[in-house]
């Protein structure tokens, strides 16, 4: 979405934005990018309230991926939230089938569905054979990466201790005494 910038660390890859205010406008435009660009693949890195959706989600990201694969353009969607859970509140609850819905179009409408952790391969596998689709793959970001093996050092001195981050938006909702507990429970084994 318009403005986009450049990335310092990328300079020379080409950024561009689309103008667009709702969800299906984006999309419509953004589609417009890609068949003028006309690529053999595209990523669309995907979560249910994309582009300002709000709690509902849009056909919108479902509506470009299909639209790309009619391109000819081979369509991979990376998820991390896949939807939003199922709340005892009327409108969460609605929000909530209707992401999921949002989520099983989506998955028949691309090439490959990647997502970041083993859990939630886990959660889309039946959901996977049920539409008759491959299982997602797994693409690990951020704290579910897979660790970078650390070189032991040869200097004499204290044991190294091992480091335990979280990181996680400051949202209502969010369990950080779960996390504080977790932490004092991982502390007295290691």
């Amino acid at each position: 979405r318009q403005p986009a910038e450049r990335h310092p660390d990328a300079p020379d890859l080409d950024v561009r934005g689309v103008p667009g205010r709702w969800p299906t406008a984006i999309a419509r435009h953004a589609l417009n990018a890609i068949a003028e660009a006309r690529p053999t693949d595209v990523l669309l890195q995907y979560t249910p309230q994309m582009w300002d959706a709000g709690r509902f989600g849009s056909p919108a990201a479902v509506w470009l991926a299909a639209r790309a694969r009619r391109l000819g353009a081979r369509v991979t969607v990376i998820a991390h939230e896949l939807a939003v859970p199922f709340l005892a509140r009327p409108d969460l609850a609605l929000a909530a089938g209707l992401q999921r819905v949002q989520l099983a179009a989506l998955v028949k409408a691309c090439d490959r569905f990647l997502v970041t952790t083993e859990t939630r391969a886990l959660y889309l596998s039946q959901l996977c054979r049920f539409l008759g689709v491959p299982e997602p793959g797994i693409v690990r970001v951020g704290p579910g990466a897979l660790p970078i093996e650390r070189k032991r050092h040869l200097e004499v001195g204290p044991r190294m201790t091992p480091r335990i981050g979280f990181f996680s938006t400051a949202a209502v909702g969010k369990r950080f005494d779960v996390v504080l507990d977790a932490f004092a429970q991982i502390s007295q084994k290691i």
